[in-house]
């Protein structure tokens, strides 16, 4: 589950970032330069010269599929620890999903592991915005119900207040 974090991490700063903050006028050139910041300051993003790539999120993705499908085979100490571990998949995917949906509109969805190269499985057409996130709302609900309380394990990890607060975001996002 840590791996998944680490990616979310590195997602994060390399991607999410530049997709809000980045284009909302808050950075400028400084004495050091643009850095390549300055094609979404400008509004300047093309084809040839795009913004964040949706292939991290993607490793993201992957991650919390492998867990979602190895953890259940694995023994735990305690049923609400594997079960913890699990939401916190469910929860993570829900995330990566909704950032995506909110950026790119309809996208591929995978819901099995990559695990090995074969064309009919990773050559997928993008999913309609409401497919998304109907997936979305799904892995929120099944996460809601295997966190085993209201604990927080860490301010850097997925929990119950956590999902539940996503999940208002997702509503509001949705909602008429």
């Amino acid at each position: 589950a840590v791996g998944m974090y680490a990616l979310l991490r590195s997602t994060t700063n390399e991607n999410l970032f530049m997709m809000g903050e980045a284009r909302a006028e808050v950075l400028t050139s400084a004495m050091a330069g643009t850095v390549g910041y300055d094609k979404y300051y400008n509004q300047t993003l093309t084809a040839a010269n795009p913004g964040p790539s949706w292939a991290a999120f993607y490793q993201t993705v992957n991650q919390a599929n492998l867990i979602i499908k190895y953890v259940p085979e694995i023994p735990f100490g305690t049923e609400a620890e594997k079960n913890r571990i699990l939401a916190q998949a469910y929860t993570m995917r829900a995330f990566v999903y909704f950032a995506m949906v909110r950026t790119w509109g309809g996208v591929p969805i995978r819901t099995e592991p990559t695990e090995r190269y074969d064309p009919g499985s990773i050559n997928i057409p993008r999913a309609s915005v409401e497919e998304v996130f109907t997936l979305i709302k799904a892995d929120l609900d099944k996460a809601l119900s295997l966190y085993p309380d209201n604990n927080i394990p860490a301010r850097t990890m997925w929990s119950k207040p956590s999902a539940n607060v996503l999940k208002g975001d997702v509503y509001l996002w949705t909602g008429k």
